[in-house]
């Protein structure tokens, strides 16, 4: 049985049958909440460039939980907001329990408000942590030990040796994101609203002009991007660092076919390492027979040195 396990997004009944395809071993997902316009418990918005983000029912979130069931995949609910006004506790707890009644197996959350709401409502299902929650110390992780935390997805910016010191330390399950990061603090800032250009895109992934000191223009340079874009090359260190769990994100791509693609990369990738191969045996394999990856794989993530734990010039230059 396989020791590193993968996560992939869904957000509908399509996509979830896109994942089984796959092979995942678990699915991540969120509910449309009842009473909110724009916004969510889930740390994002209901949609993103007009797709939506989350599942819209809980008629179709049965659906899901039903088919993932059937075929022995884990369904984790992301309930992970990194803030929740306190006056929103009947509402959060609402939410949860929409979910909990169709059968979902975990719940992630990313802030101390709603981990003390699901002990004090009772809400019996495992709870993880996610990578909004920015846990980067062993005091951090005692203490979410000892609230009842079982996994913890781990900040952006920690490397493999930081990430192998906290396994020796810690009975928390180590989760990673496998694909497009965003800083150790992502989703705190508000740079995706930057008024000053509609194209700016993802703040932390745009280019900067920097002046040095005497106002000269330096070449644009991507200071705030940790490059976290494939760590598939990396697996064998991964997992022999402690990680049992790698998270691919994506619940709001246009086509979830592609993503299912991805999936099925890591999949193989985990597959195949577990065999005993080398990264570079896939690599070389991959390069004589699949045409996802040498028509987008490698021109986007290799070819461009977006590499999430390998030492790149958009790492060196991340601060």
């Amino acid at each position: 049985m396989s020791t590193l396990k993968l996560i992939a997004p869904v957000r509908s009944v399509f996509m979830m049958k896109q994942m089984l395809d796959a092979d995942v071993d678990e699915v991540h997902l969120g509910l449309k909440p009842l009473n909110f316009a724009n916004l969510s418990f889930d740390s994002r918005y209901q949609t993103v460039n007009n797709i939506p983000t989350q599942v819209e029912t809980e008629e179709e979130l049965l659906e899901i939980v039903k088919l993932a069931h059937k075929n022995g995949v884990i369904v984790n609910f992301m309930a992970n907001s990194h803030y929740i006004p306190q006056s929103f506790e009947e509402a959060f707890i609402t939410h949860i329990n929409r979910a909990v009644e169709v059968g979902i197996d975990r719940i992630t959350v990313s802030n101390l408000n709603a981990i003390h709401w699901l002990k004090k409502h009772q809400v019996n299902k495992p709870i993880d942590v996610g990578s909004f929650m920015a846990a980067t110390n062993l005091g951090y992780y005692k203490f979410l030990e000892n609230q009842g935390v079982e996994r913890i997805g781990l900040p952006q910016g920690m490397q493999l040796d930081e990430i192998q010191q906290l396994s020796l330390h810690t009975k928390l399950d180590l989760v990673v994101t496998g694909n497009f990061g965003g800083g150790n603090v992502c989703g705190h800032c508000r740079l995706s609203e930057c008024p000053t250009d509609l194209d700016i895109g993802q703040g932390c992934r745009s280019g900067y002009k920097v002046s040095d000191f005497k106002g000269q223009i330096m070449k644009t340079t991507q200071a705030l991007d940790g490059a976290t874009d494939c760590s598939l090359c990396s697996i064998p260190e991964l997992k022999n660092a402690g990680v049992r769990y790698i998270k691919l994100i994506g619940r709001e791509v246009p086509n979830p076919i592609t993503t299912s693609k991805m999936c099925q990369i890591y999949k193989l990738w985990i597959t195949q390492v577990e065999q005993g191969r080398s990264s570079a045996e896939i690599f070389k394999e991959l390069d004589h027979e699949d045409l996802m990856w040498n028509m987008m794989w490698k021109p986007r993530f290799c070819e461009k040195k977006r590499c999430s734990y390998l030492e790149t010039p958009v790492t060196k230059a991340y601060v």
